[in-house]
C-alpha cells in the first residue's frame, strides 16, 4: 500500500507541476504582429481580446479585419490560409469569426463564416475564445454573456506544427487595446520520468 501511495503521489506532483501562464499584451496604434511560440495540441488556448469599436463598421475585406490567430509555417506573414480572425463580412452580415484553411480538399468549406451578434456595436468589448487545439473546436463568448457560441474547425486546420500568432488590424472604426493569452506549461516529460525512475529505484531497494 505504502509503495503504492508514493508511486501516485510522485505521478500528483508530475502532474501537479504544471502552471498557468497569462501573458498580457497592449498592441501600439496600427498593425501589430506577436509571436506567441509553439504550443503542445493537447493544450487548450485562452485568448481575450478587449477592444473598442467607434464607429459602425463599413468596409469589407482586409479593411473589415480586426484581429486574427495565425498558425503555421507563414503564420507571421499570411492570414489568408491557415487562420482565425474577426471580421466585417459586409453590411448585412456584420462581424464573424472566419477560419480559413489552407488546402482545403475535400471539406465542406476552406473559408468558414461564424456570425458573432452584437461583436461591432458600438463601445468596448471583450471577445474570449477558448480553442481546444487537438478537438479542433473553439466556444466564444462575448463580453462575458451566459449564452456563448461554438464553433468547429476544418479538419486540416490547426495543425500547431509551427509556431502561433497574433496579429491587430487596427482599423479608423475600431482598435484593439489589450490581449490577454492564457495557457499551461508543462514540466518536461524528461524530469516526471526522471522522479519516478528514482522512486522505481528506492522501492527496490526497499524490497530487497
Amino acid at each position: 500500500m505504502k509503495k503504492a501511495f508514493l508511486a501516485a503521489a510522485v505521478a500528483a506532483f508530475a502532474l501537479g507541476a504544471a502552471q498557468a501562464v497569462t501573458v498580457s499584451w497592449t498592441p501600439a496604434s496600427g498593425n501589430q504582429t506577436n509571436n506567441i511560440g509553439a504550443f503542445d495540441p493537447t493544450e487548450t488556448i485562452t485568448l481575450s481580446v478587449t477592444y473598442n469599436i467607434s464607429a459602425t463598421p463599413d468596409t469589407t475585406g482586409s479593411g473589415g479585419n480586426l484581429f486574427s490567430v495565425a498558425w503555421g509555417a507563414n503564420a507571421a506573414s499570411d492570414i489568408t490560409n491557415n487562420s482565425m480572425v474577426l471580421r466585417n463580412i459586409d453590411g448585412n452580415q456584420g462581424a464573424n469569426l472566419v477560419i480559413n484553411a489552407a488546402n482545403a480538399t475535400g471539406e465542406t468549406s476552406g473559408y468558414v463564416r461564424n456570425p458573432v451578434s452584437g461583436a461591432f456595436a458600438t463601445g468596448e468589448h471583450t471577445l474570449t475564445i477558448v480553442l481546444d487545439l487537438e478537438g479542433k473546436t473553439a466556444t466564444v463568448t462575448l463580453d462575458g454573456a451566459e449564452t456563448s457560441s461554438s464553433l468547429t474547425f476544418p479538419t486540416n486546420a490547426l495543425s500547431f506544427g509551427d509556431d502561433l500568432v497574433l496579429r491587430t488590424h487596427n482599423q479608423t472604426w475600431g482598435s484593439v487595446t489589450n490581449v490577454e493569452v492564457a495557457y499551461s506549461v508543462p514540466e518536461p516529460t524528461a524530469l516526471a520520468l526522471l522522479a519516478l525512475g528514482v522512486v522505481g529505484l528506492a522501492l527496490r531497494r526497499r524490497a530487497a
